[in-house]
């Protein structure tokens, strides 16, 4: 996938995920506050705004294909992180002050029923403010346009804009205040300064931990404060750029390190199981020279088949080596090395060079180096596209 598309995943799931979850609550509360003005009870039902009520998808989905065709990866996450902010934030509202519409759509108006029978099976009268209809509007309508060279153009996206967000008021969907919040919200995202020239995998544990914390409070499961915390130091990490967080040693950690971040390492182990069991034979070790060797963490059977002399290098901060290795390396018939870098973030240069500058005496040995991370995908990969460059 490209990153445009990931991006856009990423963003598909977290709405599903939390648009249906709150309204999931909300039913169950039986809320019934609303923030509806005296003067919108005798606003009119225009049964045909449910067309440009429709666009919403549009304005969500267009700006990640736009992106996609220049396949700029810092303005793809400048898109992608705002859109996310804008329905966690959304989501916490309608989690801790859930509204339903006031309005009926009237019974005797059969135009456009199908649309609205196909929105009612798919919604509910809550989830109201802020908008995110208004709110994806908005930041649609400020990444689309500057993409629009034609004057034309860009007037009919003004109008679709303007539209869309009356539509949420003649369809009986919002409210006014629901309207206003959502621009507010949209401007505050647009605003939020970050930095898209890096993963956000910092601001993806702090939404993450802000919505345990969250649920833990309301639900009563305050067990959930534990994951939350534990995401907030890693999220902190990240946004430090400290790879040696977990403090591995002997390749592995100590019960202290288990008791801030089971959440986060249990989590990899995970997925180290996961992926090294569906992904055959992607994930697999593979040569890159007569002496490089590039992969994940490797299996106990895999480990007690690496050449006597290897020199292991690993490159992971989140998972602890395989003991076999250990054991193998305690023997004196392998040499382990532990160089932390974070997972999905570019690995730190002059570490890569320190890295190539430790192990030449090695190579001009000829010995074996076998570098792995967690999964052999990402830090690998760069690492020998490094080398590669390296004269």
């Amino acid at each position: 996938m490209r990153h445009a598309d990931r991006h856009l995943l990423l963003n598909a799931l977290s709405f599903s995920l939390i648009y249906h979850c709150a309204n999931w609550l909300a039913v169950r509360s039986g809320a019934q506050q609303h923030v509806m003005l005296a003067a919108e009870q005798d606003l009119p039902f225009i049964a045909w705004m449910i067309l440009p009520y429709s666009l919403s998808l549009l304005f969500f989905a267009l700006p990640f294909w736009l992106a996609r065709k220049r396949d700029d990866l810092p303005s793809i996450r400048h898109i992608s992180h705002r859109f996310l902010i804008a329905t966690s934030l959304a989501g916490l509202m309608f989690l801790w002050w859930p509204l339903r519409q006031q309005h009926t759509i009237p019974s005797g108006d059969v135009s456009f029923g199908i649309f609205y029978q196909w929105l009612h099976s798919v919604d509910q009268p809550y989830n109201q403010l802020p908008s995110l209809h208004v709110v994806y509007a908005c930041l649609g309508w400020y990444f689309i346009r500057p993409a629009l060279r034609l004057q034309w153009q860009r007037f009919l996206l003004d109008g679709a804009a303007l539209l869309l967000v009356a539509s949420t008021l003649f369809t009986y969907q919002h409210h006014l205040a629901d309207v206003v919040s959502g621009i507010a919200l949209a401007a505050i995202c647009l605003r939020w300064r970050l930095d898209a020239t890096k993963p956000g995998v910092a601001l993806y544990y702090v939404l993450a931990a802000a919505w345990a914390a969250n649920l833990g409070i309301y639900s009563g499961h305050w067990w959930l404060l534990y994951p939350a915390f534990s995401w907030l130091l890693v999220a902190r990490a990240y946004q430090h750029h400290r790879a040696n967080f977990l403090n591995k040693q002997n390749g592995k950690f100590n019960w202290q390190i288990w008791l801030l971040y089971a959440p986060y390492l249990l989590s990899y182990r995970i997925s180290w199981l996961v992926q090294r069991f569906l992904l055959r034979p992607d994930i697999l070790p593979r040569h890159i020279s007569a002496q490089w060797m590039t992969g994940p963490r490797l299996s106990a059977a895999e480990a007690r088949r690496l050449p006597a002399g290897t020199i292991v290098v690993d490159c992971s901060a989140e998972l602890s080596e395989q003991p076999v290795i250990m054991a193998r390396g305690a023997a004196g018939e392998l040499t382990y090395l532990h160089i932390p870098m974070l997972d999905i973030v570019q690995p730190d240069a002059a570490v890569c060079d320190a890295l190539f500058v430790t192990l030449q005496p090695a190579l001009d040995q000829g010995k074996t180096i076998y570098l792995h991370c967690a999964m052999g995908f990402h830090r690998c990969r760069l690492i020998t596209a490094r080398l590669q460059e390296t004269p």
